[in-house]
């Protein structure tokens, strides 16, 4: 049977060398630790800076999407245009042919809009007809006829900011609604 002494040496002698191992676990616990702290440091850095180019994509497929969008939006009279162009042209006697591209809907839909605010004026008559135009016709086009009541429509359409371009002089008024500008 061993004696007390022997048992107590094993004793200390396990002691120490647990201790040792507990000093040893403990130093590669806190290095394992830190090794594991920086790689999750940098991959949260490389998170960041990835979650960051993606809001700045995020944000420039918005202004791309809303920029798109405005392009192919159909025209349309603001309320105040539509104001403005029927008090600027109220108590003018004037006849008016307005033409529209043949089968644009938007351009129709413009044209009734632009109608509807001169027809307010209760003081003009116009004609309206789908036509297929020879050429391009891009916006709004009015003819140069220097006529009192051209001039007027004209200063109409430039008050209520109203985008337009004149087209070849005819003897009478003339409207063109061709497709969207871009």
């Amino acid at each position: 049977m061993p004696s007390a002494d022997a048992i107590n040496t094993w004793a200390n002698f396990a002691l120490i060398v647990s201790l040792v191992v507990g000093v040893i676990a403990t130093y590669a616990v806190v290095v394992t630790g830190n090794i594991k702290e920086a790689r999750l440091k940098r991959e949260l850095a490389a998170s960041v800076e990835r979650t960051a180019q993606l809001e700045k994509e995020a944000t420039e497929a918005k202004l791309a999407l809303a920029k798109l969008q405005d392009r192919l939006a159909p025209r349309r009279l603001t309320t105040a245009q539509a104001r403005i162009l029927g008090e600027e042209i109220r108590g003018l006697v004037m006849n008016i042919e307005i033409s529209v591209l043949a089968h644009d809907p938007e351009a129709q839909a413009y044209a009734d809009q632009l109608i509807e605010a001169m027809n307010a004026s209760r003081s003009v008559n116009g004609n309206v007809t789908a036509t297929i135009f020879t050429g391009a016709v891009v916006g709004l086009r009015m003819s140069q006829t220097k006529t009192p009541e051209a001039r007027r429509l004209e200063s109409a359409l430039r008050k209520a900011q109203i985008p337009f371009t004149f087209s070849a002089a005819t003897p009478e008024l003339r409207m063109s609604i061709g497709t969207k500008p871009d």
